[in-house]
């Protein structure tokens, strides 16, 4: 068989990972990261024997016309991570796929919460997978028969067939690598140095409560870590197979399980890797010892989700952590050498111009060297989404976001740090060169903010 495997054009570039749903433009850096859950899907449907594309068309450049056109090649399926704010597009091409005989999948957030909705109103989607798509996907190529699929919903013609949801995958190590033969490495960038990136997926899953996440939803209340050999078997693979040795390991809550991290850590340095490496954190989740071994194994930069500076707001998003924790965290990884990236999110369930002034006033004392405002999204199915909301008009917000950049990045301390980061501390001409773009990129859009 002929399978495509699709994230399709839009008017807005999402990465559309599990959790993260923001447009890429409204990142401080515009990091494009590849699309793992495609690749995964990639790397079974190749297992199977069948032929496969991926299209990342939003990276690549690819219309919606140029995307019909491959489609009009002829594909046996066409599978498509949907998200909220792409879904008109996203829903375009699944259309004009089943008009010329292609049976479609949908996967993703939207379809895991809206399944029955996007049934009853789209007869041109085939089959849904609801959470986690792998095993899923494995089985309708397959050919097990539908009612015998769990996690599927789908309709016979007569009726719609919602079957039990599956479990979520507990042995993560069955998956194989994702496919990165199948996308063009070349467009996914580390934006401080210009060279190739790629995702590892370390874990799936959160034991925290925030309510405003799709993790929980979308990868369950238990953290599953993929094992340590596995990830540097692949990060190996990568360095060897690709020539890509800058990574972002993903996951939910990565520092979570010290003993992982640092097992990890020291496989990475007894193998004697050369590589640069990101990844995610709490700021409850890592101390001293762990940042230490974390630096030593190629960790460049750690970012953070504070979301607010307002002990009240935290406690009502169920943050699960405070403050003080934040400031401790960052200065452990600054202590350590490391880069820190923090997130904070504006207009957050009960916020007021008050808090979110507060926030923006915590950010500056928490003092990271990135900083990212983000206006928070309600979505469907989440906790957030039925609590008070903030009642700010969205051009008030806008405007106060704009001033929380400006005020942050143009203050003579970050612009110093900035350039010893990212120019002085430069190893290559290459990485100068990249610097250089990165500071362009920025710089332009806090002027277009400014503006």
């Amino acid at each position: 068989m002929k399978i495509l495997l699709l994230h399709a054009p839009s008017k807005i570039k999402i990465s559309k990972t599990d959790r993260c749903q923001v447009d890429t433009k409204d990142f401080t850096i515009g990091m494009h990261f590849p699309p793992i859950n495609l690749m995964y899907l990639g790397a079974i449907s190749k297992r199977l024997g069948h032929e496969t594309i991926i299209i990342d068309a939003p990276f690549e450049g690819i219309s919606q016309r140029g995307c019909i056109e491959v489609l009009d090649q002829g594909f046996d399926y066409v599978v498509s991570n949907l998200s909220l704010q792409t879904l008109e597009d996203d829903l375009y091409i699944l259309k004009h796929a089943k008009q010329i005989g292609t049976k479609t999948i949908s996967f993703g957030y939207i379809s895991t919460i809206n399944d029955m909705e996007l049934m009853e109103r789209y007869p041109f989607i085939d089959y849904i997978i609801r959470g986690e798509p792998e095993i899923t996907f494995e089985e309708i190529l397959k050919g097990v028969p539908i009612e015998k699929i769990k996690g599927i919903t789908a309709s016979n013609g007569n009726e719609i067939i919602r079957n039990n949801d599956r479990e979520f995958n507990r042995d993560l190590d069955s998956l194989p690598f994702p496919s990165r033969d199948l996308i063009k490495n070349d467009i996914y960038r580390d934006p401080p140095s210009g060279k190739a990136f790629t995702t590892i997926q370390a874990s799936r899953g959160c034991n925290f409560k925030c309510t405003f996440c799709l993790s929980r939803m979308m990868n369950g209340e238990k953290i599953r870590y993929m094992s340590v050999n596995n990830v540097v078997d692949e990060i190996q693979s990568c360095i060897t197979d690709f020539n890509i040795s800058h990574f972002f390991l993903r996951g939910d809550t990565l520092t979570a399980d010290k003993g992982w991290v640092m097992d990890l850590c020291r496989e990475i340095i007894k193998r004697g890797l050369n590589l640069i490496w990101y990844c995610t954190s709490r700021v409850n989740t890592i101390d001293r010892e762990m940042v230490k071994i974390m630096k030593e194994a190629g960790c460049k930069a750690i970012s953070f989700g504070i979301e607010s500076g307002n002990d009240e707001i935290l406690r009502y998003i169920k943050k699960d952590a405070t403050k003080e924790q934040a400031l401790k965290a960052i200065r452990l990884t600054k202590e350590a050498g490391i880069l820190t990236w923090t997130w904070y999110i504006l207009g957050l369930p009960r916020d007021t111009e008050e808090t979110i002034d507060e926030t923006i006033r915590f950010s500056k004392e928490v003092d990271s060297d990135l900083v990212d405002y983000h206006r928070f999204l309600t979505f469907p199915g989440t906790e957030a989404h039925e609590q008070e909301q903030c009642k700010i008009a969205p051009s008030i917000l806008d405007k106060m976001i704009n001033k929380a950049y400006t005020g942050y990045y143009l203050r003579p301390g970050i612009i110093l740090r900035q350039i010893n980061n990212f120019f002085l501390n430069a190893d290559s001409f290459s990485d100068f060169l990249g610097a250089c773009k990165t500071g362009g990129m920025v710089m332009k859009r806090l002027i277009g903010r400014y503006i």
